[in-house]
């Protein structure tokens, strides 16, 4: 949500062009800090087989909004659109995503003590 935010700021009218850099420069820093942390939510909120479904259909869908935010992009400059209103789309696109992964919860299973772990010592059976 803080790249829509930053990338809002940077739409902003009467700025200088100092200022329009720190903005993109902030947007650029958030746009790329949140993947690490983004892709443990499959395997920390769902089983493994489960987790591999959500991955493949992430990427389906990330490659889906690659493809048609280009062409999306592409008819608002196309009808007279500013880079301001291509800017604004774009934030409300990060916008939704972080209001989708807002909704992930996880649930904290208590994990029971394996008897048979690597650190218990040999059975004597």
């Amino acid at each position: 949500m803080a790249t829509a935010f930053f990338l809002v700021g940077s739409t902003l009218p009467g700025q200088s062009f100092p200022l329009i850099m720190g903005w993109l420069c902030l947007t650029g820093l958030a746009a790329y800090y949140w993947p690490s942390p983004f892709w443990t939510l499959p395997t920390l909120t769902l089983t493994s087989s489960a987790a591999a479904v959500s991955i493949g259909f992430i990427n389906m869908c990330a490659n889906l909004a690659g493809y048609l935010g280009n062409h999306i992009n592409g008819w608002l400059r196309g009808h007279q659109a500013s880079e301001s209103t291509c800017l604004l789309f774009l934030a409300g696109c990060y916008l939704l995503g972080g209001i989708l992964i807002s909704f992930v919860t996880q649930e904290r299973v208590a994990t029971v003590p394996n008897p048979h772990s690597i650190n218990s010592p040999p059975s004597t059976s």
